[in-house]
């Protein structure tokens, strides 16, 4: 009867772990989104400039206030 019980704790912590497993990936893929998103953002507002991104958005067509 133990034997049992030790055998059915064991596959009820490797459940537990896997969904540990499967949240942390997509904590990990939602964070280097949001990395990868501030990195554009910076680089638009610091390397490209505002002139270049008024030369895309004129390429693309849509209108900027001015």
């Amino acid at each position: 009867m133990s034997e049992a019980r030790t055998v059915w704790h064991a596959m009820a912590e490797e459940r537990s772990a896997t969904g540990g497993r499967e949240r942390s990936g997509i904590i990990l893929a939602v964070a280097l989104l949001c990395a990868m998103t501030v990195i554009e953002v910076l680089f638009l507002k610091y390397v490209a400039g505002p002139e270049s991104v008024a030369m895309i958005a004129a390429a693309e067509g849509i209108v900027m206030p001015q």
